[in-house]
């Protein structure tokens, strides 16, 4: 399984792409503004752990809290 997440400003653009992908049969899932924070942290942490020294300011600052 591949996925994607589009993010953008125009509430226009996002249409026509939901419909090209209703009219391919790829199926969508709308993610609420959480879900997507939810989802970069997930993307922030797996990444971390692929490394071997991380101070912890190095992942305060990752996780934008420094």
């Amino acid at each position: 399984m591949t996925a994607f997440i589009f993010e953008a400003e125009s509430n226009k653009n996002l249409k026509l792409l939901l419909s090209l992908a209703d009219e391919l049969g790829v199926k969508t899932h709308k993610l609420s503004a959480q879900q997507l924070s939810d989802h970069h942290l997930a993307a922030k942490i797996e990444a971390g752990m692929k490394t071997n020294d991380v101070s912890r300011d190095q992942i305060l600052q990752a996780l934008g809290k420094l």
